[in-house]
């Protein structure tokens, strides 16, 4: 895996983070998602920036592991995990019909699933706005609720 060439430090990181976490994929309901193969592909950029620094190949900052804060790296942990179980929910849904993301649809058979998808989002927001406040920047906006 390609390694970022600077080493910043953890507060130009998580500047990082929140810029790619500032997007629609996680901020938009669900029910207004305009792609789900889009949603897929912004959760694995997400995935990766977490885990190894990197966002479709390309080095952007540092991977959690190299945070030096012992919090921080605790927290992005954390968030890492957040971030796969959603895409693992995803990909579940997926493969059993409920969403078909060729048609941009959903038949959930748990009619509480758009609020769940929500929710999880909404926490991953949270996580990452924890942080960014603990560090002085500014808060990422969470979920649209339509």
């Amino acid at each position: 895996m390609p390694s970022c060439p600077i080493r910043p430090s953890d507060i130009e990181a998580l500047k990082q983070y929140s810029a790619h976490f500032d997007r629609a994929a996680l901020q938009d309901s669900l029910r207004s998602c305009g792609s789900y193969k889009k949603f897929a592909q912004a959760l694995g950029d997400l995935i990766s920036l977490v885990n190894t620094g990197a966002v479709e190949g390309r080095p952007v900052t540092k991977r959690r592991a190299d945070f030096d804060s012992t919090k921080w790296r605790r927290s992005l942990e954390d968030l890492y995990h957040e971030i796969r179980g959603l895409r693992q929910l995803y990909s579940t849904l997926v493969k059993s019909g409920e969403i078909d993301e060729g048609k941009c649809t959903c038949g959930f058979h748990n009619h509480r699933m758009y609020q769940i998808f929500d929710r999880k989002k909404q926490e991953i927001i949270d996580r990452l706005n924890s942080m960014l406040c603990e560090a002085n920047l500014a808060p990422i906006h969470g979920v649209s609720f339509v």
